[in-house]
């Protein structure tokens, strides 16, 4: 599988992303319950021991799904931890900066650390737990850094990864299958086509053209990456998947600039389509789709489609102190 690298995605679509995307999309909201319903247990028992958990978050983003997970942990009395959070995109990192200063309230948690899961620089067997929110189909190596979070994880220590962008294998429940998404992305390849970015006339515009669109996703299945758990050596691999619906507004956000920036023009085109550019293109491509074929969007709200959402939970084995004669 060749190795693709997430910053041709961040870089040009940060700012956008984090003020119109991360804050906003409730399919984060399901990942980060799906990780809180794995971790919470796990803090607790660590607590009735006795001890202060240690976590490690990789692929922070912008903070703002970091800082979710501590509101949840507050309201739920977890508040006896250490948390570091990493990121590798300085671009991202600044965004969530970039948020925290528009607003009245902390909306983000600020990454700590500036780093790639692939590569760590903390010690072996410290942390108690290592999580990610929509962060293990953007990494360059998927299971360098499983092995990766393993070796830092203590005896007993849990992985766990929510990803929605593991998209093989879910057939049409995806929402990027349902009809409006669809002539919406016709609508966009128009564009593309009319200001003289699309070059591939006789390929398809979709999801699942990781040249054209976005090189990150359909690069794995959920048994691929069960399997690269396993691989890394955690046992009792689970999967739980959750199911979040899209209805009309949460669809409009999924065509949304901020939205885009990140998964339509991530392929390709990322370097060559300023912001200013995107949001035109995406503007114009949503109001055809309204006056053209508005019945798609407004039959979400009866119908709605939705968005699958794997959560990986891998243990590392425990190991045994033998005590001396």
């Amino acid at each position: 599988m060749a190795r693709v690298e997430s910053n041709i995605v961040f870089s040009p679509s940060a700012s956008q992303y984090a003020e119109s995307y991360s804050g906003a999309n409730g399919g984060y909201i399901v990942s980060e319950t799906g990780i809180m319903a794995a971790l919470a247990p796990h803090l607790k028992g660590l607590h009735l021991l006795g001890h202060r958990p240690k976590l490690l978050e990789v692929a922070a983003g912008t903070g703002q799904a970091t800082q979710r997970i501590i509101n949840v942990l507050d309201y739920a009395g977890i508040n006896n931890y250490d948390l570091l959070s990493t990121e590798y995109s300085r671009s991202m990192i600044n965004a969530g900066k970039k948020v925290n200063e528009s607003s009245d309230i902390s909306v983000a948690k600020i990454p700590d650390l500036q780093a790639a899961a692939e590569y760590l620089p903390v010690q072996d067997g410290y942390f108690d737990a290592v999580f990610a929110s929509q962060g293990i189909h953007w990494f360059k190596d998927i299971q360098g850094s499983l092995s990766e979070a393993y070796r830092v994880l203590m005896s007993g220590g849990m992985a766990v990864h929510a990803a929605s962008g593991i998209l093989e294998g879910y057939g049409d429940k995806h929402f990027t299958e349902h009809p409006s998404y669809k002539e919406y992305l016709k609508n966009v390849k128009v564009e593309l086509m009319q200001k003289g970015f699309w070059r591939k006339e006789s390929e398809e515009f979709e999801p699942k053209n990781r040249k054209n669109v976005n090189p990150f996703f359909h690069r794995y299945s959920v048994e691929d990456v069960k399997g690269m758990f396993e691989i890394a050596g955690f046992e009792d691999v689970q999967v739980i998947h959750y199911f979040h619906p899209v209805n009309k507004a949460e669809m409009l956000l999924r065509m949304s600039a901020g939205a885009a920036s990140m998964f339509i023009f991530g392929g390709e085109y990322a370097k060559e389509i300023s912001s200013e550019q995107r949001i035109e293109i995406v503007q114009n491509a949503i109001t055809k789709l309204q006056r053209e074929k508005s019945e798609l969007l407004d039959d979400l709200d009866k119908n709605p489609t939705g968005e699958p959402v794997p959560v990986f939970i891998g243990k590392k084995p425990r190991v045994l102190v033998q005590q001396a004669a």
